[in-house]
């Protein structure tokens, strides 16, 4: 039976965290928790003696406790077939490995796997490239602990943080105050502001691959696999220079 989080796989635990939303009863909870956790059918565990189930609850308490990270990062993670190896430096993460971390972080424990295969890396291989992802994704969720999942969360989603500090302006991050305010602007201004965040919602970072690849001359699947900081300095490059066509153009108007 698996009685700590070190040996508990993130898909296992993911398989009790629906179980007990699938469940109204507590016991009926136990039962299908004890279930994952020994690898035994639930018919099998309601035939257990009393003294036996019993013994075998006292051995959930672990799930009631907080999950502690390890104190350092593994240099690679055996998972399954795989030699999975972290991104470190985020600055070299390529754009669509660095833009599917964001997407996938928005979705909180329902897209954990899919989020620890953007950051593990099968070792020898680029992002998504030479091997099947739904295969590495599989293996996450089949064998990565759920210790090593906090771990890793928390030092990429700081190591994240502190990159999109240096581009904040480029970021755009709509706060509960911004919303409030748009309920009380006027009705064609209000349409026209969800218009617009629903378009970057949308295509956002596309139309930010579109205009790379003006600048770079080359295709959306050369932009894609470039590094996440060079396409943001071309990004920040056009976004100053956009300004300051702009500052000389008002200049010429306010001298002819």
């Amino acid at each position: 039976m698996i009685t700590n989080y070190r040996d508990l796989s993130i898909g296992k635990y993911l398989d009790i965290q629906a179980a007990i939303k699938e469940e109204a009863e507590e016991i009926d909870q136990m039962v299908k928790v004890l279930s994952i956790l020994t690898g035994k059918t639930v018919d099998d565990l309601m035939m257990i003696p009393i003294v036996k189930f019993t013994e075998l609850s006292r051995k959930l308490a672990f799930l009631y406790e907080s999950i502690e990270p390890s104190k350092r990062l593994e240099k690679y993670y055996k998972v399954g077939d795989f030699e999975l190896v972290p991104t470190l430096e985020i600055p070299k993460m390529i754009t669509a490995q660095y833009v599917d971390f964001q997407a996938f972080s928005k979705f909180g424990d329902t897209k954990i796997v899919e989020l620890m295969s953007t950051i593990l890396i099968p070792k020898g291989k680029k992002y998504n490239d030479g091997y099947d992802i739904l295969d590495v994704q599989k293996a996450i969720r089949e064998n990565l602990s759920v210790t090593d999942v906090i771990t890793l969360s928390a030092f990429f989603f700081a190591a994240v943080a502190s990159f999109n500090q240096g581009y904040a302006n480029l970021l755009q991050v709509v706060s509960d105050d911004d919303d409030k305010e748009k309920e009380h602007g006027e009705e064609g201004e209000d349409k026209r502001d969800r218009q617009d965040d629903s378009y970057v919602a949308k295509w956002g970072w596309v139309e930010c691959v579109d205009r790379v690849s003006e600048v770079k001359r080359v295709s959306w699947d050369d932009v894609w696999s470039i590094s996440v900081c060079e396409f943001f300095n071309i990004l920040a490059y056009m976004e100053d220079k956009a300004e300051k066509d702009k500052s000389n153009l008002e200049r010429w108007k306010r001298t002819h």
